[in-house]
């Protein structure tokens, strides 16, 4: 396989294709200058980055369908990667300066349509087709991206082998949906006499304390509609990776690898999410000291 590189950077306006550019700003938030029909369902900085390997999109035009580079909405075309290696929690150089980590797969919808002959785009959808998914990353560290610029996988740390770092400790934040932020910190700051520990507003979330339990108001989980079934409990643990190993063991399944959801102040919050058998969600939860 050739040495991996970014094909094309590709933005749009809104919606598909995406067109190509000769260089692209990558922030927290995406490429500047592109934008998402749907941004309550696509974009925000956990899915800033969109990317689809040429490999697979040669694939399916020689199965005879109108699909290229950007016209199912990757913002990176990756060339000579390996893509059985790029899932959820793989962190990606992309050239010389952009650090980004896979937080999940990309589900289809009806806005690529037309890049299939017989409109069925579950064709690269990972539940039907593994391994043939676009993914979402996160934006570690801003940069410039060209075509052309290498590509490299980076190694993932390893998790703790100590079983207590496993252990789940207790119960470390709660999860609210609310519609405008500000409104919400008043009210819980102000009229409860809630402590903030911190507000995060690019990712429009507030971090409040609850007597040594967290309560985060997130008002970008559905694009600032209020939602009651948004509401998370997170399990607080002290190695995210071990304990996120450990319960997959056991058979539970989560869905993506531990993720950042936010970096601020000099902390880091590490969550992964999961369900239990009646749909309510659950996420391992870890806020550790920023590196670096």
């Amino acid at each position: 396989m050739a040495n991996p590189q970014v094909h094309q950077v590709n933005v749009s306006l809104g919606g598909v294709p995406k067109l190509p550019v000769l260089e692209g700003a990558v922030t927290a938030n995406g490429v500047a200058g592109d934008r998402q029909a749907t941004p309550g369902i696509h974009g925000g900085p956990y899915r800033a980055l969109c990317l689809f390997p040429l490999e697979l999109i040669e694939t399916l035009r020689a199965e005879g369908h109108p699909i290229a580079p950007g016209t199912v909405g990757e913002n990176v075309t990756t060339e000579g990667l390996d893509w059985s290696e790029v899932k959820p929690g793989a962190r990606l150089r992309l050239g010389a300066e952009v650090l980004v980590q896979v937080t999940s797969f990309t589900d289809p919808c009806q806005t690529i349509v037309g890049s299939f002959s017989d409109g069925n785009f579950n064709a690269i959808n990972e539940r039907v087709a593994p391994g043939k998914s676009r993914v979402y990353a996160q934006v570690l560290q801003e940069g410039t991206l060209r075509p052309g610029d290498p590509i490299i996988l980076e190694p993932v740390p390893a998790p703790s082998t100590n079983p207590a770092d496993a252990a789940i400790r207790g119960v470390g934040q709660i999860s609210l949906s609310v519609a405008d932020l500000q409104q919400a910190v008043r009210f819980y700051r102000d009229g409860l006499g809630i402590t903030v520990l911190r507000e995060v507003e690019e990712a429009g979330l507030a971090i409040l304390d609850l007597g040594g339990v967290r309560l985060m108001l997130d008002s970008a989980a559905h694009g600032g509609r209020q939602s009651p079934s948004t509401s998370v409990v997170y399990l607080s643990v002290a190695d995210i990776d071990s304990s996120y190993r450990a319960i997959r063991e056991r058979g539970i399944h989560f869905t993506a690898a531990p993720m950042l959801q936010y970096s601020n102040d000099g902390m880091e919050g590490w969550m992964a999410f999961f369900h239990d058998p009646d749909g309510n969600q659950l996420a391992l939860f870890s806020e550790v000291a920023r590196s670096g």
